[in-house]
């Protein structure tokens, strides 16, 4: 369940797994970058931003997510399309002691990354 933990501001991160897609790996490419007030990264063939609102108890929300319009091969626009519909239902995070950070829809763990990025 959903602990919260260490600020996300000024963090760093690379998706290393995914509940939707076993097959989603760090060498996706996909990231995920906290400033103070939004969030930015890479999302396997656009980048992103967007901005989001969390504490340390745990919650965590993103607004409306907008990217470049690049195109790819389709697997990868669908992965991506699929990430952003994540990202959006995210409701709660937690960081761990080995440095990962997962995040939630509900009780659900649904992204998981590694520090870095």
């Amino acid at each position: 369940l959903p602990t919260g933990g260490a600020e996300l501001a000024d963090t760093k991160w690379k998706l290393s797994g995914a509940s939707y897609d076993t097959a989603i790996s760090e060498a996706n490419g996909i990231t995920l970058d906290f400033a103070a007030a939004d969030a930015s990264g890479n999302a396997g063939v656009n980048t992103y931003n967007a901005s989001y609102t969390s504490a340390t108890d745990g919650s965590l929300t993103f607004g409306p997510i907008a990217s470049t319009k690049m195109a790819g091969e389709q697997a990868a626009m669908d992965a991506e399309a699929k990430y952003f519909e994540e990202l959006q239902s995210v409701t709660a995070y937690s960081v761990n002691a080995e440095g990962l950070l997962d995040l939630f829809a509900g009780p659900d763990q649904i992204l998981t990354f590694v520090s870095g990025g």
